[in-house]
């Protein structure tokens, strides 16, 4: 029978060292799974005296059967599941701090504790769970009960990482970053656009750091112009409103993004540029020249010409977050500008272009 195969293994594991009730079930992943570990301890352990008994195996005293029943000091773990509740208790205190919705929570196991186990699964072949893993289930679960708060495994809010065998638990918190788009309106020059944004969004989201990249392609005032922003280790999540002024900068249109919408986002910009030619012998050559030099430039995303006798028209279609000197490419080409508007901006995503 399977079960007098574990009980046998169990008894093995049992003569060769001390083991509390949870890491002996959790040796046995497809035994009783209905049952929780520490239930399948005490039901193998149980087993293990039923069997003892019915063949008056010699060695064994009734106090070495009761002794099999009791929780005692664990060579596997040191009694750590003994001390997850004052685990939880200093994690919860910690989190006071941050907002969230959901969480994803690590350990830290040293590695005397890993190599010990491994050698016992190795001796008799067992296939159970780890350590670290029973630790960071026990404790998740507990957090999930106190905080009323889910577990995230693929993009959690705050990602917890815990040492449990320190003396003072060593506890290191990363919340994950907050994205944002807008538009932002100028109304007076000299102004530091971007350490205003910066410093908006770091007080709203009690944040470390955070990074804006801003479509800086013209000077004129009350131009609205897009801009991005990733919030980096914020202790705040709340909503934010959707129209701020800040002393000169104003922001608008606030749109919270998904990671997958951050990466994707960009915005374009149109120009039409009219350069002047005077040599109709070099044209195709300083043509030839701009085409190099755009090329070189990721930003570009669409170039078209038109012909002239000695001007051509020239529509430049940007797709960037940033500041492109698109005068300095054209005199380095030796091309001169006659005139430079900026026609519109829209938002984009890669996949459009």
């Amino acid at each position: 029978m399977k079960t007098l195969k574990e009980v046998t293994l169990a008894e093995k594991i049992l003569k060769e060292i001390r083991i509390c009730n949870k890491c002996l079930g959790r040796q046995f992943p497809k035994f009783r799974p209905e049952l929780s570990n520490s239930e399948k301890g005490i039901l193998l352990k149980l087993f293990t005296i039923t069997k003892i008994k019915g063949k008056k195996q010699e060695g064994y005293t009734w106090q070495d059967l009761l002794d099999l029943t009791e929780e005692q000091s664990c060579d596997l773990c040191g009694n750590i599941f003994t001390k997850i509740d004052d685990i939880v208790a200093k994690l919860i205190e910690r989190l006071e701090e941050y907002e969230f919705e959901n969480f994803l929570c690590g350990a830290k196991i040293p590695i005397s504790l890993v190599e010990k186990e491994e050698k016992i699964k190795s001796e008799f072949k067992l296939r159970g769970e780890s350590l670290r893993k029973e630790i960071v289930r026990e404790v998740g679960l507990k957090l999930n009960k106190c905080l009323k708060k889910e577990t995230n495994f693929s993009d959690p809010d705050i990602k917890i990482i815990f040492e449990p065998y320190n003396e003072e638990p060593a506890i290191r918190i990363t919340t994950s970053p907050i994205f944002y788009s807008g538009r932002y309106l100028v109304r007076e020059r000299g102004i530091k656009v971007k350490e205003l944004i910066e410093e908006f969004f770091i007080t709203n989201f009690d944040a470390e750091s955070v990074k804006v990249t801003l479509m800086t392609v013209d000077n004129r005032l009350y131009l609205e112009m897009p801009f991005l922003v990733k919030i980096i280790h914020p202790k705040k999540r709340g909503p934010i409103n959707n129209y701020n002024d800040l002393n000169g900068v104003v922001l608008s249109e606030l749109k919270r993004l998904s990671r997958k919408e951050y990466k994707d986002k960009e915005f374009k910009a149109e120009f039409l540029i009219k350069v002047i030619i005077d040599d109709d012998l070099t044209r195709e050559s300083k043509i030839s020249e701009l085409k190099e030099n755009i090329k070189r430039k990721k930003q570009i995303v669409e170039v078209n010409f038109q012909n002239g006798v000695n001007e051509k028209e020239i529509i430049v279609i940007i797709g960037v977050c940033g500041n492109l000197n698109l005068l300095k490419m054209f005199s380095q080409s030796n091309l001169r500008v006659k005139e430079f508007k900026l026609i519109k901006i829209d938002d984009f995503k890669r996949k459009d272009i």
